[in-house]
C-alpha cells in the first residue's frame, strides 16, 4: 500500500483499506497484491488539485510608486487584492 502511495507523489493522503473475509485465504503475495490494486484502484478514482503556498502582504507606498509595485508583482505572479 505504502509502495502505491509513495510512487503517486501525491502529499497529505492516508488510505484506509477493509477486507471483509470471505473464506478465501489469499496468502501473504495474494494480500499485498488485494491491498495494492485497492488502493491504485482508489488513486485512479481520485481528484487531485495542486496546492499553491500564498503569502499576503500589506504594502505602503507613495503614490507615484504604484505602477512599478504593480509590474513587479505582475512579473512574479502576484495578485493585488
Amino acid at each position: 500500500m505504502i509502495t502505491q502511495l509513495l510512487a503517486s507523489h501525491i502529499g497529505e493522503i492516508t488510505v484506509v483499506v477493509v477486507r471483509y473475509f470471505g473464506g478465501i485465504k489469499l496468502g501473504t503475495g495474494g494480500l499485498v497484491r488485494a491491498y495494492g490494486n485497492s488502493v491504485q484502484h482508489a488513486l485512479n478514482l481520485l481528484n487531485t488539485q495542486q496546492k499553491v503556498l500564498q503569502k499576503y502582504y500589506l504594502i505602503h507606498c507613495e503614490y507615484v510608486h504604484i505602477k512599478m509595485i504593480e509590474q513587479l508583482i505582475q512579473q512574479s505572479a502576484g495578485q493585488i487584492l
